[in-house]
């Protein structure tokens, strides 16, 4: 039987567990992410027994991906700026820059073609991806954070941390950016996963004992008490006592989902381990979980590309009451989803056509200046 001193020593089987939920993990987010756009896309979508499912789990989705990110980064602590960016960035930088242009002229062209909207100048390209109003600010997210953990591994690892909470002071300001609001919502995610590597790997491995998972799952539940009443009753400013500094509605979901996502997070980690112990499970979103890039850039494609130009000439013919299911808002979200499994599929063969597969994989840099 497992105790709970189990928590500060290292089972035997710890390899494995280690090695297995962080695929399953972010298998399981990136079919969240994936679901959660073909709702958004597909008229009615968000009101779909798929869309309740997909956000009852929304509180895991992006907070599980940045734990493992974080979880995988400690490494880049050893490293000068030079190795940072030879080793990390610059694995980030190529698909953000290539893509992410391609992926806005898309979703633009949608917008100009059957919303009216003008045509969109080079401007709105570059403000855009710095705002992080692209479906690949996550790659700006990785890109900042592992420059903040670089530049935080001196101190110590409890203030590195609380530092990553600072962010939210720009929720006092007039304007927040969207890559604000990413900021303050994941980087704390991102800097659990690297500074608490140790004590979520003993947890992983004995976080099935009904001792932890109880009061996880008793945690998971309170946690969505309180966000159901928040975004019943939480649609008013709050004037911060003696400052005069107004909190609007969106800045107060912010904090609020940002402190029931960090009560969450044993509760993500408990559903990876428990679904990576699944055979069949297991090797689907181990397989999702390996190919998250492939996917992330590949998906958004499927979504406007293939669903939105090609299949619907921007008319999506469903309806959340419609009288038959080929007809309905589910069909219409579950053929969203198989035009985006499809596009990431063709993203999957480019990365390994030679030449052409660097702009999803860039080759290694054989040398940098590394001064000190």
């Amino acid at each position: 039987m497992t105790s709970v001193a189990s928590l500060t020593q290292r089972p035997a089987a710890t390899v494995k567990t280690r090695l297995d939920w962080p695929d399953v993990a972010k298998g399981l987010s990136i079919i969240g992410v994936v679901v959660l756009h073909a709702c958004l896309v597909v008229p009615g979508g968000m009101d779909t027994p798929i869309a309740a499912v997909n956000e009852f789990f929304a509180p895991l989705r992006m907070p599980l991906f940045f734990l493992v990110s974080g979880y995988f980064s400690v490494k880049i602590m050893r490293y000068s700026f030079g190795e940072l960016f030879m080793f990390r960035l610059w694995f980030f930088l190529v698909p953000l820059l290539i893509w992410t242009p391609l992926e806005l002229k898309a979703r633009f062209t949608i917008w100009e073609r059957y919303l009216g909207d003008p045509i969109h100048p080079p401007s709105a390209y570059i403000t855009a991806t710095l705002d992080g109003t692209t479906m690949y600010w996550f790659l700006n997210c990785l890109i900042l954070f592992s420059i903040y953990l670089w530049a935080t591994a001196k101190l110590p690892r409890w203030i590195a941390l609380a530092l990553s909470f600072t962010p939210l002071i720009i929720l006092l300001f007039p304007y927040t950016p969207v890559m604000g609001y990413h900021i303050v919502a994941y980087l704390p995610m991102f800097m659990i996963g690297a500074t608490l590597r140790p004590a979520i790997t003993r947890y992983a491995a004995v976080c099935t004992d009904y001792r932890y998972a109880l009061p996880v799952l008793g945690l998971f539940v309170v946690g969505h008490m309180w966000l159901i009443y928040h975004y019943t009753n939480g649609g008013q400013d709050i004037i911060v006592p003696y400052t005069g500094w107004l909190l609007d509605v969106v800045d107060i979901t912010t904090i609020v989902q940002l402190i029931v996502r960090i009560g969450m997070l044993p509760a993500a980690v408990l559903l990876a381990v428990v679904l990576s112990k699944i055979p069949a499970t297991k090797a689907v979103l181990s397989f999702l979980g390996k190919h998250t890039l492939v996917i992330y850039i590949g998906h958004a494609f499927g979504v406007s590309l293939l669903f939105e130009i090609l299949l619907f000439d921007g008319v999506k013919p469903f309806q959340p009451d419609a009288p038959t299911f080929l007809a309905s808002s589910t069909f219409g979200v579950l053929l969203c989803v198989a035009c985006s499994a499809v596009s990431s599929l063709g993203f999957h063969f480019l990365a390994k056509v030679p030449v052409l597969g660097w702009a999803i994989f860039p080759p290694k840099l054989k040398s940098i200046s590394t001064s000190k």
